[in-house]
């Protein structure tokens, strides 16, 4: 009996933390940048709650989530993944999502184009709209590059 209260707080005190970081509507999440940032451990645990496997939809902008994102693929129904802003650098690593359409890698630090096209056309061959302003690989005049 004593486990299973035990059990029942730290889920309640998991989901207060994960609701005090993320906004979840319908089969979307996105990181709110309130109370702290995010680690790539934390994700990982993120990753594998049961009632994330139907999300669509990850925007991470401005979190910290780090270069390997492979658990992520925990969510195979992931159709849109955002991660701008995210310090993301030529070691990104996509986690191999084959329902992945859309991913938004904005005001990063990414500079070999060839080595990024290579690992995202054998990780995530679904994409059909990828996104690359204010890298160093895009340089744009609205979007500086991260230095």
């Amino acid at each position: 009996m004593v486990m299973n209260e035990d059990s029942q707080v730290l889920e309640d005190n998991v989901k207060r933390w994960f609701f005090e970081r993320f906004h979840l509507f319908n089969h979307s999440i996105k990181y709110t940048g309130l109370n702290g940032a995010v680690s790539p451990s934390t994700l990982t645990l993120v990753s594998t709650f049961s009632n994330l496997h139907s999300v669509t939809e990850i925007d991470l902008t401005g979190s910290l989530p780090g270069n390997d994102l492979r658990y992520l693929e925990n969510v195979q129904s992931l159709q849109s993944l955002i991660l701008d802003s995210c310090c993301l650098n030529d070691h990104f690593i996509c986690p191999s999502i084959h329902s992945l359409g859309i991913l938004s890698l904005n005001k990063n630090n990414l500079a070999n184009l060839d080595q990024l096209l290579l690992g995202l056309g054998q990780r995530a061959p679904g994409i059909q709209h990828l996104s690359l302003l204010g890298n160093p690989l895009c340089p744009h005049p609205c979007f500086p590059a991260h230095r």
